[in-house]
């Protein structure tokens, strides 16, 4: 029997094979914070999540820039249509968007990695140069 653990935002965290050495009250013992379903062996992570104790598909993402390019001496760039609120993690660097929409602006020259990767949506990420 196949189990997948989930946190509450619907991301599934692990995936479980269940045997009668060990109990499923013990297993949840051992995750606390996460909540567990019968799942098929075929559930993936990166397509799906869990919407009211059901495993469904992830949705598109339809965010999109102004501009993939932004200069150096302060002006803005503008990331919209982000789900909300959302996490953005701006290379490795998490920032919390609860508006729909993140405005970006680097100071030093270089290439900056963008990526959501919220529970509902496919994980998307970009490349932005600053120059």
């Amino acid at each position: 029997m196949a189990w997948i653990s989930y946190l509450e935002s619907g991301e599934i965290t692990g995936f479980y094979d269940y045997t009668p050495a060990i109990s499923f009250a013990e297993i949840s013992e051992l995750y606390t914070g996460q909540a567990f379903l019968q799942a098929s062996g075929d559930t993936d992570a990166a397509t799906q999540y869990v919407l009211e104790g059901e495993v469904v598909a992830r949705e598109a993402l339809t965010a999109t820039w102004n501009s993939e390019t932004v200069t150096t001496d302060g002006s803005e760039i503008v990331l919209s249509g982000l789900p909300v609120p959302c996490t953005v993690y701006i290379d490795g660097e998490a920032v919390i968007v609860d508006d729909g929409s993140l405005e970006f602006s680097a100071g030093t020259a270089g290439e900056y990695n963008v990526r959501v990767n919220e529970a509902a949506y496919l994980e998307k990420e970009w490349t932005i140069d600053a120059v």
